[in-house]
């Protein structure tokens, strides 16, 4: 049997990411969960419990703990722990399937792919998504690692994701505010919070990222943005078929409504369609400081990607170093918090991911 075709989504949090996997996932060959594992985002998932896999047993286990995150997500199964590992979710013959189909010493990024594969195989699919905003950062190294992998990079206006992420922060506070807060939206708060440097740099990184892969894999990357994909979703949705190989269904339009800035990812409403009504939300939302500072810093690759910059006055200027000023000591913050609420393995995996952005393969 022909292995699926693997297919992963890059992209910055907040570029549409969950909308245009959830538009892939409607089609009857595409094999995905609305879910992220961040597997090759944090390895102290795994190689705490498996550090060696010398043995079958160990195999089995990383088998297991592979197909528990593709099928329920690392935020229900790690970040939050609202779901526990199910040790029965394969049976011993589809453990020795997939272990079949491994070499001789397997390695963890090895093992992963290769279970995605199975549960393809086993819906009858014959394409997987995979999609972590993170992963973007590896994007050149996973594209290496599985040569058959195809990739769709979605680019959003940085303002507008400022803007999404600044009206997130303001939710998750107002509800701290009225008592009407959980362990989950705590946890957001804390160790993903609104900042235009430091989002900046992330989302300047996400397509310095994309830029080194195209170097190498020009031929398997499609980037779309997702100004096109609201504003003219058939033919841009179209584009993404005609990329991986898939025939176009209208039902792929009839995607669900996502929107973290408004509402909690549970508030998913099924099949209400794609809308364009935050597309230069960032006008009305943001300061001017931020929207300078934004300009300054992310000129090159807005203008790569075809988005209008005003040239920046003087006072301007002076706005986006003042921000850039109060951003410094918000670094801490956000390692502190990241420690607090997730631990030591989880905070040097971030302090890695933080390299990553500042000096991309």
């Amino acid at each position: 049997m022909t292995s699926p075709q693997p297919v992963f989504i890059f992209g910055y949090t907040h570029s549409g990411t969950s909308l245009l996997q959830g538009i892939l996932r409607r089609h009857p060959s595409v094999f995905s969960q609305m879910s992220e594992t961040s597997f090759y985002q944090f390895p102290h998932n795994y190689m705490h419990d498996y550090p060696s896999l010398d043995s079958n047993e160990n195999v089995h286990g990383m088998i297991t703990f592979c197909a528990n995150l593709i099928t329920k997500g690392h935020g229900r199964l790690l970040a939050f722990g609202s779901e526990s590992l199910d040790p029965n979710l394969l049976s011993i013959d589809e453990l020795n399937a997939i272990q079949a189909t491994l070499s001789n010493s397997p390695t963890h990024r090895e093992i992963f792919p290769k279970t995605f594969d199975f549960l393809a195989q086993r819906e009858n699919k014959q394409i997987w998504v995979e999609k972590t905003p993170d992963h973007t950062q590896q994007a050149k190294r996973i594209l290496n690692e599985l040569p058959h992998a195809k990739a769709i990079e979605i680019v959003r206006d940085a303002r507008d994701i400022f803007s999404s992420k600044k009206l997130r922060e303001v939710r998750l506070r107002a509800k701290i505010n009225s008592g009407e807060i959980n362990a989950r939206s705590r946890a957001l708060l804390g160790y993903s919070d609104y900042d235009p440097f430091w989002n900046g740099l992330a989302w300047k990184s996400a397509i310095s990222a994309v830029n080194a892969a195209r170097s190498h894999f020009a031929d398997r990357i499609l980037t779309i943005r997702y100004e096109d994909l609201t504003a003219s979703s058939e033919s841009t949705v179209k584009q993404v078929c005609d990329f991986i190989d898939i025939e176009f269904t209208p039902e792929m339009l009839d995607a669900d409504l996502e929107n973290t800035a408004d509402a909690d990812k549970e508030a998913r409403k099924a099949g209400t369609g794609i809308v364009s009504s935050s597309v230069g939300r960032y006008h009305d939302t943001l300061s001017r400081g931020d929207k300078a500072l934004a300009n300054r810093l992310l000129f090159a690759e807005l203008r790569q990607h075809g988005y209008t910059v005003p040239t920046l006055s003087t006072s301007d200027r002076l706005l986006a170093i003042l921000i850039l000023l109060r951003s410094l000591p918000k670094l801490i913050v956000r390692i502190v918090n990241k420690f607090k609420h997730r631990g030591a393995a989880h905070t040097l995996d971030s302090l890695k991911n933080y390299v990553r952005r500042v000096l991309p393969s």
